[in-house]
């Protein structure tokens, strides 16, 4: 597709070696409108002056097949 000039456009890159960024990839694919979503998400992020970017994310390991849970 080609960028119009009234349009700016910004990618967003999934790591295929990494296992989080795969399962963000995989949610991201279930968007019906992944630019609409990603531009709530900054929109959050700028209303909540920043919590969204500066969030601490911990994952916790819960047993040894690799299970994680996500502290925010």
């Amino acid at each position: 597709m080609a960028e119009k000039k009234d349009r700016k456009i910004k990618s967003v890159s999934f790591g295929l070696k990494d296992k989080y960024d795969i399962e963000l990839l995989e949610f991201a694919e279930e968007k019906e409108d992944f630019s609409r979503y990603v531009k709530r998400l900054i929109l959050v992020d700028k209303v909540t002056n920043g919590s969204v970017e500066n969030m601490t994310i911990i994952f916790k390991k819960n047993k040894e097949d690799e299970d994680f849970t996500i502290d925010l």
